[in-house]
């Protein structure tokens, strides 16, 4: 979509807009690209999204769920009813039904060190999915051993 690029601007600052113009940072601007670029894709506006039925990204879906934590005024009504479908939203903090993670042992049962260990507990999907097409794809190295200094 580079070749349509000011289009993608306008649609990030639209799809920001009809979610209430929300905090971004990382977790929540990926959601707000990912309806942009959703909706630039489909030939839609962001203005649209109350007239028609569609399949969203889950990460727009899980952003409506709270499942990034809620809005200071929360999200519009309306489009978040249209978004989840029937879903209900997440009336406290979805890390608050979580048992403790043992850390320990899924370093040891996955062999991973500490930087991949939260990684594959906070984003268990993208993770797995991305160690996935490592192994499958990729011969890249993430340590190389080096020397020791005398």
């Amino acid at each position: 979509l580079g070749h349509r690029w000011e289009e993608v601007l306008d649609a990030y600052r639209d799809v920001n807009a009809l979610f209430g113009d929300i905090v971004k940072v990382t977790p929540s601007s990926k959601c707000v690209g990912d309806l942009a670029l959703f909706l630039i894709n489909k030939h839609l506006k962001a203005s649209d999204v109350l007239d028609v039925d569609l399949d969203y990204p889950d990460s727009v879906v899980g952003l409506m769920e709270g499942r990034l934590g809620f809005p200071h005024r929360g999200f519009p009504k309306a489009v978040q009813a249209k978004i989840l479908k029937g879903l209900t939203p997440l009336k406290e903090r979805p890390s608050s039904a979580l048992p403790p993670a043992d850390l320990d042992l899924v370093k040891t049962t996955k062999r991973l060190d500490d930087e991949r260990v939260s990684s594959s507990l906070l984003y268990p999907k993208v993770f797995d999915d991305y160690q996935n097409f490592c192994a499958d794809e990729t011969a890249a190295c993430a340590y190389l051993p080096t020397p020791r200094s005398r």
